[in-house]
C-alpha cells in the first residue's frame, strides 16, 4: 500500500488516516495493518515500534519533549511499504495566554527538555490578530543550558505588548534546535483577546433636517481600529449657546452586533430654541465605558419675532420730527437676527392718512438688548400722532404690534394772517378785519394777533396794539377786526398783522 496520511500527535495518541487507495474487506478481509515508530531526539537508539489495525495509537509520552515518529502500511502481515515521518512535540498544553490589558497579552510555556543538553534552544513566538491588526510579528529568543535549582526547565513567560484593543490573537510558538535537525517545529498555537478600551470620537458629523426647533445629525463609527471595543451605544450631549444653556443627553442605541461597526446613525433633536447655536458632542460607548468627543455645532433657523418691542414711548423734539422709542423684547423671543423695525401713525387734525416708516437695524449684535429710538421727520406742525405699531423684523417675518402711543409735534411760527379788509375810514380812525392763516399754516394755538402801524407822511412813530382770540379752537377759524384812531387826517398807513402761537 501507499503512504498513510494525515499524520497528527499529542500527549497521549498519534492519528493517521489510510493510505490512498481502495481496500474492500471482501479482497482484504484483515484489513490494513500499521506499524508506528518513534523516539525522542534526546535518545534516539531508544527506538520504540508498536503494531495495530486501526489509525490512532494510545501512548504515553514524556512531556516537554520532542518525538520524530513514523507509520507504514501493509496487507496480509506482508512487508510495511512506504514511511510517513513527522515531528511532534509534547506538553504543548501548559502554553497559555492572558490577557494583562488591552494593548498586551502575557504568553507562557514550559521549556522543552534541552536547557541543559549543551544545545541552543531558538523559540519563536509569532502573533497576528485574527480580523485586525493582521501582520504577523515575532519575538524570537535563544535558551542555553538554563535549569532550575530541581534539574529541570525553567518555565517561560514574554510580553506581547503594542497590541491593538479588542482583537483575537492568534500566537504560535516555534522551536528551532540546530544541533538536532529539528527546524521551526510548530509546538503550540493558542488564542487570546486583548481587553476592551475607551473608543475614540465618532466620525463625519454632519446636520440635515434643520428647522427653527429641530435638525438631526448623522456620524459614523470611529475607524475601525480605534473602536477598542463593541460598541453597544452613542452618548448624546447638547447645550444651546444663547438660550436652553441646560446641558441634556441622550442615547443612540446600535442594533449591530458587528465588530468592527460599520454602520452610520443618526439623532434627531427637537424642542429647541429658534435662531440658536447648539453645541452637540458625541461619544461611543462600549465595554470600557464612554469614549471620546466628537464636536458639531449646528444652528437651528429663524422665525418672525413672537413678542412685541416692550416700553414703547414717543416724544416731539422739534416742530415736525417725532422719536420713537422702545425695549426690545427678551431674547429668546426675537428668533433672529433682527433687521428692521416699522413705526406706522395717523395725524389729526391734519397728516390723517396712516403712513409706515421703515427703520433699519445696522447692529449685528444678537440677540438685541437694550433700547433703539427712530425719529419720524417731515410731520405736520402741532399735530397729535397716533402711533400704532411698533413691529419688529427679521430675516423670516414681522412679529407682534405693540400697544399704540401718542405724540404731539411742537409748535412754529404760524404763517400770515389772509384777507385783510379796511373798513369804517374817517379822518382820524379807520378798521382792518382779517381771517386767521390757513389752517394747515397757523403751526400751533394761536393766542393773539400782533397789529403793527406806521403812518407816511406824518404821524410816522411805528405804534403796536394786540387783538386778542377769545377761541381756543385748533385751527382758529373765527375772523378779527382791529381798529385804530387818533390818526392823522389824509396821511397813509401801513398796517402789518402777525398771529402769534405758543412758538
Amino acid at each position: 500500500p501507499g503512504v498513510p496520511q494525515s499524520l497528527n500527535a499529542s500527549n497521549d495518541n498519534i492519528t493517521w488516516t489510510a493510505p490512498v487507495g481502495i481496500y474492500p474487506t471482501e479482497v482484504f478481509p484483515a484489513g490494513l495493518q500499521y506499524q508506528v515508530t518513534y523516539r525522542t531526539l534526546q535518545n534516539l537508539s531508544d527506538v520504540q515500534t508498536q503494531t495495530t489495525n486501526e489509525t490512532i495509537l494510545q501512548i504515553n509520552l514524556s512531556q516537554n519533549d520532542v518525538y520524530i515518529y513514523s507509520i507504514a502500511a501493509s496487507i496480509f502481515n506482508s512487508n510495511f511499504g512506504q514511511t510517513a515521518v513527522s515531528t511532534f512535540a509534547t506538553g504543548t498544553e501548559d502554553t497559555t495566554a492572558t490577557t494583562i490589558n488591552s494593548t498586551a497579552i502575557t504568553v507562557s510555556f514550559r521549556q522543552l527538555q534541552y536547557c541543559s543538553a549543551d544545545v541552543t534552544v531558538q523559540y519563536d513566538l509569532a502573533y497576528a490578530g485574527v480580523e485586525l491588526d493582521t501582520t504577523v510579528r515575532n519575538v524570537v529568543f535563544n535558551i542555553t543550558n538554563q535549569t532550575t535549582s530541581g534539574g529541570s526547565c525553567e518555565p517561560q513567560s514574554v510580553d506581547l505588548t503594542g497590541l491593538e484593543e479588542y482583537v483575537n490573537y492568534m500566537i504560535s510558538l516555534s522551536v528551532t534546535i540546530t544541533e538536532l535537525g529539528v527546524n521551526d517545529l510548530l509546538i503550540a498555537e493558542v488564542m487570546n483577546e486583548t481587553f476592551q478600551a475607551v473608543s475614540a470620537a465618532p466620525q463625519n458629523l454632519t446636520s440635515e433636517n434643520i428647522t427653527s426647533t429641530s435638525f438631526c445629525v448623522t456620524f459614523i463609527p470611529p475607524t475601525n481600529n480605534t473602536q477598542n471595543g463593541q460598541i453597544t451605544s452613542y452618548t448624546v450631549t447638547y447645550q444651546g449657546e444663547l438660550f436652553n444653556t441646560t446641558e441634556y443627553n441622550t442615547n443612540v442605541s446600535v442594533s449591530s452586533v458587528v465588530y468592527p461597526l460599520t454602520e452610520s446613525s443618526i439623532v434627531c433633536l427637537s424642542d429647541l430654541e429658534e435662531y440658536n447655536n447648539y453645541t452637540v458632542l458625541i461619544r461611543a460607548n462600549n465595554g470600557a465605558g464612554e469614549g471620546d468627543a466628537a464636536t458639531i455645532t449646528v444652528q437651528t433657523l429663524e422665525t418672525a419675532p413672537v413678542a412685541a418691542p416692550q416700553n414703547v414711548n414717543a416724544t416731539s423734539n422739534t416742530a415736525t420730527t417725532i422719536t420713537v422709542c422702545f425695549e426690545f423684547p427678551e431674547g429668546s423671543t426675537q428668533n433672529g437676527q433682527l433687521t428692521s423695525f416699522n413705526v406706522t401713525l395717523v395725524g389729526t387734525p391734519f397728516d390723517t392718512e396712516s403712513q409706515t416708516i421703515s427703520f433699519n437695524i445696522t447692529s449685528i449684535e444678537y440677540p438685541m438688548n437694550g433700547s433703539l429710538c427712530g425719529d419720524v421727520t417731515n410731520l405736520e406742525e402741532f399735530n397729535d400722532y397716533n402711533i400704532t405699531p411698533v413691529i419688529l423684523i427679521n430675516a423670516a417675518g414681522s412679529g407682534p404690534s405693540s400697544p399704540s402711543v401718542q405724540a404731539q409735534t411742537l409748535q412754529a411760527v404760524s404763517t400770515a394772517p389772509q384777507n385783510l379788509s379796511s373798513e369804517n375810514i374817517t379822518s382820524t380812525s379807520f378798521c382792518v378785519t382779517f381771517d386767521p392763516p390757513s389752517n394747515i399754516t397757523q403751526n400751533g394755538q394761536i393766542t393773539s394777533y400782533t397789529v403793527t402801524y406806521q403812518g407816511e407822511l406824518f404821524n410816522t412813530t411805528e405804534y403796536n396794539t394786540n387783538v386778542s382770540v377769545s377761541s381756543v379752537v385748533y385751527p382758529l377759524t373765527e375772523s378779527s377786526i382791529v381798529c385804530l384812531s387818533d390818526l392823522e387826517e389824509y396821511n397813509n398807513y401801513d398796517v402789518s398783522i402777525r398771529a402769534n402761537n405758543g412758538a
